[in-house]
């Protein structure tokens, strides 16, 4: 099954691919008893709790920056079985990133060149989703003490317009901002 959807999928750019599939995931998602469903099934077969400096992972499989920037997939990475996402590269101000195309697919080597430049929404409409996730989250776990939360960490950038001079304010900008979203997650 997954080859067929992989050659098919191949057919179409590789990141408006990324979009139509994360979109088609967040809508499965939506309803609990298809998010339940899809949890159950993308469980880790080994799915021990790991502590390590003293914080507490789900499990230890974990999904590195740039998959989702704008952390708008947190629930739906969650469902897939993911303990830990690391958002971003989040940068102070949103910006649309390099010119398109700027994912290139390797498929002999199954890899993937990723030239997107940073574009995000910004901090400010990051830290905004984290704390609408944090609500929903808080709103779940009361029923279901038992459930350790998503661990999210975030990944900082400079703004493309910033001179490298200045590239020390936004990455303080973007470092306080989330440091105190994510602190209390």
């Amino acid at each position: 099954m997954y080859q067929l959807i992989r050659k098919f999928l191949f057919n179409f750019d590789a990141e408006k691919v990324h979009h139509f599939s994360m979109s088609a995931l967040k809508l499965i998602c939506q309803w609990s008893l298809t998010r339940k469903w899809l949890t159950a099934w993308m469980k880790p077969l080994n799915n021990k709790v790991v502590k390590i400096w003293g914080i507490e992972f789900p499990n230890v499989v974990g999904l590195a920056a740039g998959f989702d920037k704008n952390a708008s997939y947190l629930r739906e990475l969650q469902a897939l079985g993911f303990g830990a996402v690391e958002i971003g590269t989040v940068t102070p101000l949103g910006q649309p990133g390099n010119e398109k195309p700027r994912i290139f697919r390797l498929p002999k080597d199954k890899a993937l060149i990723n030239r997107m430049g940073f574009n995000n929404e910004g901090v400010k409409a990051v830290v905004a989703r984290l704390k609408d996730w944090r609500a929903e989250q808080e709103s779940i776990n009361s029923k279901n003490r038992s459930q350790i939360k998503l661990i999210i960490g975030g990944n900082i950038g400079k703004n493309k317009v910033t001179p490298n001079e200045e590239a020390w304010r936004d990455y303080e900008i973007c470092f306080r901002e989330l440091l105190n979203t994510l602190i209390t997650l």
